[in-house]
């Protein structure tokens, strides 16, 4: 009886004892990431992101604001789309992962949270890399008509780590810098978001491939081509790469002629020659085309489509 007693009094005290402890903390929850939004085609996204490109409107940048966008870029190419989230929450920006179903990829969006607010520009970012080491780019869209479906129609076909792609017409506005007719002009503002974006993605050994367009001039081919380095004289040092010749080769064998700038005033109107994207791009070993090219090509989807093939070809050729 007495050992009875003993045992009903234990399991009462560590009832009692049970009953003030605190309560076993749960397990951990790890959010789970949020799934990409699926879209059509990255083709069809970006329509509806490019809504605001013929407003005219473009506002500048704070520098910090300018900054913070470039850093993102460089996040979000390294996978980490939150940390670019919160980086480019103060400057009017978000991130979003977008998956193409049309292509079967998924890409990290830099884009801005109120379209065309400041109209800097949309910029796609393969966070796998790429299958190439190349950027392609349209600094004028509509001002260059049909270039951002050109740069677009480039950037999935090589397989390029990013797009970017400026968010108004070059001449929309802003102080003028050294070389730009406007600070909305991404191919001369030295300051802007598009040239932050670019530099944080740009890698030694790359490509740089840059869409414009120009009205028919009489004696000039279908595209020409320019490393941006301005030379005073024909065939002045340094000359052009090889890059640029390989690429006006595959052009040709494709039945589109083209012409490179190789200095003096022969194309110089089209040479790119004080354009601040090609200047980081050469200051960082990596190697810059400026494309410009007729209306023909730019408004026929079979002419893009043979030029853009030229661009892989010559790519592929360089070990690029």
């Amino acid at each position: 009886m007495k050992r009875f007693e003993k045992v009903a009094s234990a399991s009462l005290l560590l009832s009692v004892l049970s009953a003030g402890a605190a309560p076993a903390a749960p397990a951990a929850v790890v959010p789970s990431r949020e799934a990409p939004r699926e879209v059509v085609s990255l083709r069809a996204y970006l329509a509806d992101v490019y809504e605001g490109i013929g407003s005219g409107r473009f506002v500048e940048g704070h520098e910090r604001e300018v900054d913070a966008l470039g850093r993102a870029a460089g996040l979000i190419r390294s996978g980490r789309l939150a940390d670019a989230a919160a980086a480019v929450r103060s400057s009017g920006y978000r991130v979003e992962e977008v998956r193409d179903r049309a292509a079967g990829r998924t890409y990290g969006v830099l884009r801005e949270a109120v379209p065309c607010r400041m109209c800097w520009g949309t910029f796609v970012i393969d966070p796998g890399q790429g299958r190439r080491k190349v950027l392609v780019e349209a600094p004028h869209p509509q001002s260059d008509l049909h270039t951002e479906q050109f740069a677009l129609e480039a950037f999935q076909r090589l397989g390029a780590r990013a797009l970017l792609v400026a968010g108004t017409k070059r001449d929309a506005g802003g102080p003028v810098t050294k070389c730009a007719f406007s600070a909305s002009d991404m191919a001369r503002n030295d300051r802007s978001a598009f040239l932050a974006v670019h530099r944080s993605l740009l890698r030694r050994g790359g490509w740089v491939l840059q869409y414009h367009g120009f009205k028919d001039k009489a004696g000039y081919p279908d595209v020409v081509i320019s490393d941006g380095v301005e030379r005073k004289t024909q065939g002045a040092a340094p000359r052009p790469g090889a890059h640029l010749a390989r690429l006006g080769g595959e052009l040709g064998e494709r039945g589109i002629t083209a012409g490179t700038y190789t200095g003096g005033g022969r194309f110089k109107d089209l040479a790119a020659t004080c354009n601040p994207v090609g200047a980081q791009t050469r200051a960082a070993g990596a190697l810059f085309v400026h494309l410009e090219h007729k209306p023909a090509i730019r408004a026929s989807a079979a002419a893009r489509a043979k030029a853009v093939e030229a661009a892989v070809a010559a790519v592929d050729g360089s070990g690029g």
